[in-house]
This record gives structure tokens, sequence and C-alpha cells, in this order.
């Protein structure tokens, strides 16, 4: 039981930290930051994402001058 307990707990710690940020700078210098990859939709053409507040936003493609991980 004492071994059960800090494994658990390293676990959840490294789950949580699988989530990377992207940040999303668009062709108007705006940047915004997303909570995970953006995901391309090739039949519309647009990226979809959540922002770090939890919000999805769907951009299109041709908006997006540079996706990168922060």
């Amino acid at each position: 039981m004492k071994l059960i307990a800090p494994l658990v707990l390293s676990c959840l710690a490294f789950t949580t930290g699988c989530v990377r940020r992207y940040e999303v700078t668009l062709t108007n210098q705006r940047v915004i930051t997303a909570h995970g990859k953006p995901k391309y939709d090739k039949e519309q053409g647009t990226f979809r994402f959540k922002d770090s507040e939890g919000r999805v936003h769907v951009v299109p493609a041709f908006t997006i001058r540079e996706i990168a991980p922060r």
C-alpha cells in the first residue's frame, strides 16, 4: 500500500504535463496560446483548437503565419 500512493501520484503528475501548449501567430500579429496541438480540417481549410481558457477557435489556414510549440 505504501508503494501504490507514490506510483499513482507520479502517474498523475506525468499525465497532466503531457498536454503541450502551442503559440498560434496570425497574419495580423495576434498570438493565441492553444491548449494542445491545433487540428487541421482539410475540407474546410481551417485549424481548430482550444485556447488556454477553454474557448474553441476555428481559424482559416490562410490567416495563420506560424504554429510553434511553447
